[in-house]
């Protein structure tokens, strides 16, 4: 459940904002994203009861894994889900503009792999100096801009 103070709103000039992020969620019906099952009003609070999505967050999940990151499986898995889900809410004219990325670095979405000896805590060796068990890397995945931030969607219609 989620529950704002309207006063609170009103003060920082957030009520339209409050309003879009009431009216999209009830227009969704994806198996990728939370449903809305109610909304409610009293003269003090606005609420929202959500379906509750166990497990916290990407990050929260990250840190519990053996080296602190997913395997190669599990990230195709979950941005393929976070792409389908994006996809939806676009195709509604919908943009989702809260991701949090893990780092606003870029070459933090280069994948690890490296040998069981890089992973021991030896510092890593300049890339040409790599052993023949690392694979080759990929290429950096960018997304324009890096130190953009926001909290909220924006209904283009």
């Amino acid at each position: 459940m989620k529950v704002m103070d309207k006063a609170a709103l009103a003060a920082r000039k957030k009520l339209l904002r409050a309003q879009t992020e009431r009216e999209i969620p009830q227009s969704l019906d994806h198996p990728f994203l939370p449903t809305l099952y109610t909304r409610f009003e009293t003269e003090k609070f606005s609420g929202l009861l959500m379906e509750f999505c166990p497990g916290g967050d990407l990050h929260a999940l990250r840190q519990r894994q053996p080296g602190k990151y997913f395997p190669e499986h599990a990230a195709r898995f979950y941005v393929a889900e976070a792409l389908l889900a994006l996809e939806c809410l676009h195709m509604l004219g919908i943009i989702y503009r809260d991701l949090k990325p893990d780092c606003i670095q870029p070459a933090c979405f280069v994948p690890r792999f490296l040998s069981a000896k890089a992973k021991k805590g030896k510092r890593s060796k300049p890339e040409n100096e790599m052993n023949h068990h690392q694979v080759c890397l990929l290429p950096e995945l960018i997304a324009e801009p890096t130190n953009a931030r926001s909290m909220s969607f924006v209904d283009l219609k």
